[in-house]
């Protein structure tokens, strides 16, 4: 069995970084664990449950570049990231959360520019999170998408590796006799079975109107969610109007502004319609169009919410 001391990780991202890789890994910030790019792989966070954020931002950055003009030059430059990336540590809620984004991006050539040239390194979890129902939502375990997969099993990670990318990083490892890591159960529960369905049938309960009284509609769960990919389009253009560029920004269906169109016409004006967009979207329209939850049990928005709703209880109790 391949394995690496947890000793040697440090060691490991580091000579990646070496290599000419940038290096993403979760890092203590004031705001929790998160992803950012590290210089030093002493930098590295392996104790923790879960990053606050998802690394969704590597993959669809918030105000990033599409092309800048030039009516003078009559040249358009388009840009694409060409970087050479490994993102270690991601938990296995959040590799579904990219492979979800790759259905909807898979035709959109800067995620995917970005998705082909990352290396992913994917540990699984060996402690839930309190709000974490990964297992219920079928994401605890990954069978594609990565790299390389570290299960820990004490001092070790056991490791496994899908592709051939991650077959080139085998150098790193060694062979240690069996390793077996133990198995990790949720705390909580989430009753997925046909809730597409299911869900479908308490579009007009009352509930609803409670839940949306205390929400802040202030796009909270929106911003960590692994999954929501809506985006905003918006062109910056020189005092000369001779060259600009054009940006995509995240945007927030939580938010009112979200779905004025033109006219100031508002389709989703009241917060009880926007809250039961953003749940029905994750358990129910994107299973319709993709075969798939939106939703991967992360728990990030139960977490973050001020107003600390938590959708899913809310759901079952109304079901």
């Amino acid at each position: 069995m391949l394995a690496i001391s947890k000793s040697d990780i440090p060691k490991f991202l580091e000579s990646l970084i070496k290599e000419g890789f940038e290096v993403i890994a979760p890092v203590k910030t004031k705001d929790g664990t998160n992803f950012e790019v590290i210089e030093d792989g002493d930098e590295a966070c392996l104790d923790y449950v879960n990053t606050s954020h998802p690394p969704k931002k590597f993959f669809l950055p918030d105000g990033e570049t599409l092309f800048t003009y030039d009516l003078k030059k009559f040249k358009i430059k388009e840009v694409v990231g060409k970087k050479r990336r490994v993102l270690f540590g991601l938990r296995p809620c959040d590799l579904h959360g990219l492979l979800r984004l790759d259905m909807v991006f898979k035709k959109d050539p800067y995620y995917m520019q970005r998705r082909k040239n990352t290396i992913i390194i994917a540990i699984e979890c060996s402690e839930p999170g309190k709000n974490c129902f990964c297992e219920s939502m079928g994401t605890n375990k990954v069978k594609t998408g990565y790299d390389l997969l570290l299960s820990e099993v004490k001092n070790f990670y056991k490791l496994e590796s899908y592709s051939k990318r991650g077959k080139t990083f085998l150098k790193y490892f060694k062979r240690y006799r069996t390793l077996k890591p133990k198995k990790l159960k949720n705390l909580r529960k989430f009753d997925s079975k046909n809730i597409e369905r299911r869900i479908l049938k308490i579009f007009n309960h009352k509930k609803w109107g409670e839940i949306a009284s205390k929400c802040l509609s202030c796009g909270a769960c929106n911003v960590v969610c692994p999954t929501c990919y809506c985006f905003s389009v918006s062109d910056e253009v020189s005092f000369e109007e001779t060259s600009g560029e054009r940006k995509r920004f995240w945007s927030f269906c939580m938010l009112q502004e979200f779905s004025r169109v033109a006219g100031d016409v508002i389709f989703r004006r009241t917060r009880e319609e926007r809250c039961k967009q953003f749940v029905f979207h994750k358990l129910s329209y994107f299973k319709e169009s993709y075969g798939k939850h939106l939703c991967v049990g992360c728990g990030r928005c139960i977490d973050i919410c001020p107003a600390g709703i938590d959708f899913f209880k809310e759901v079952e109790g109304m079901l």
